[in-house]
């Protein structure tokens, strides 16, 4: 295993890391404030990931440039 393949790995494990802080954070805040169980941070997450797919099929990227 190279240097690079590392540094790429611990990037890609921070990223998903920050990811579900970020849902998790922001699950707690509303239910801190509101007292109300809201769940609709995974619908938009699953909006956002719907769009990111439809953005590049509609690019000039190919189709899988993310595992270049």
């Amino acid at each position: 295993m190279n240097f690079a393949l590392l540094f790429e790995q611990l990037l890609n494990g921070l990223q998903f890391g920050v990811m579900l802080f970020l849902m998790a954070a922001g699950l707690t805040l509303v239910f801190g404030i509101m007292n109300f169980i809201n769940l609709a941070h995974g619908s938009l997450y699953m909006v956002g990931a719907y769009l990111a797919v439809a953005a590049t099929q509609c690019s000039a990227l190919p189709a899988r440039w993310w595992s270049a």
